[in-house]
């Protein structure tokens, strides 16, 4: 089926336009959904569809555009949703992307418009490794880390909150997006919650317009 087909079909039934082959991440695939382009793995949107709205809804909320995010951290890149977003505000930022999946970012690079580039520097490696080693400062550190719906157990420890307050400026800003769209998901978000208003004092909740997604919101004193 050429993807004309697929892109029309895709209003009636979601279409796969290339089957992803991760180790990391089984069952990832680029799929046309409603005509539009999105990664997907059997269980949850990877980018460009629900996880979209989400991050849109939450920088509307925190009036991102007003903000100074010229050095930017986002620990799970994937085919570059975030990315994307930011730079439709029109100012100048350099991003550090990190994934730990190579896939990921090879389908970001062929049907997303990921590249490296002076705005875009691309790491492929673990995030709780890389920022145990990172330096900083950063004015905004964005984690989005999941396998499927999981969040890896090492972005939940003290250590990982740890890093990411050294590596954060003064008057800087963590938004980490959580899923609550199931009771053991919910659970594991809520008690993740506590454990970052202990370590980072002030950290609020913010829900957003997709009813499956939270972000955790954490502001350094300047």
């Amino acid at each position: 089926m050429t993807s004309r087909w697929k892109y029309l079909s895709s209003f009636l039934i979601e279409q796969i336009e290339e089957p992803g082959d991760s180790q990391i991440s089984p069952g990832l695939r680029v799929e046309y959904v409603s005509g539009k382009l999105v990664l997907n793995t059997g269980k949850v949107n990877y980018a460009f569809g629900s996880l979209d709205t989400a991050f849109r809804s939450a920088f509307e909320r925190l009036e991102m555009q007003n903000r100074d995010y010229s050095r930017t951290l986002l620990l799970g890149l994937g085919p570059g949703n975030v990315s994307t977003i930011l730079n439709e505000y029109g100012k100048p930022f350099h991003l550090t992307g990190v994934d730990l999946d190579p896939e990921v970012v090879r389908l970001g690079r062929k049907y997303f418009g990921l590249t490296d580039s002076e705005q875009l520097e691309i790491h492929i490696a673990d995030a709780a490794g890389f920022v145990s080693q990172a330096k900083g400062p950063f004015d905004l550190i964005v984690v989005d880390l999941f396998v499927h719906e999981k969040v890896p157990a090492a972005a939940e420890t003290p250590e990982f909150l740890t890093h990411l307050d050294r590596l954060l400026a003064p008057g800087g800003m963590l938004v980490y997006n959580r899923l609550i769209f199931r009771g053991d998901l919910a659970d594991e978000t809520h008690e993740f919650l506590a454990l970052m208003q202990e370590i980072l004092p002030g950290t609020r909740a913010l829900k957003v317009k997709v009813p499956s997604n939270l972000m955790l919101i954490y502001e350094k004193s300047t």
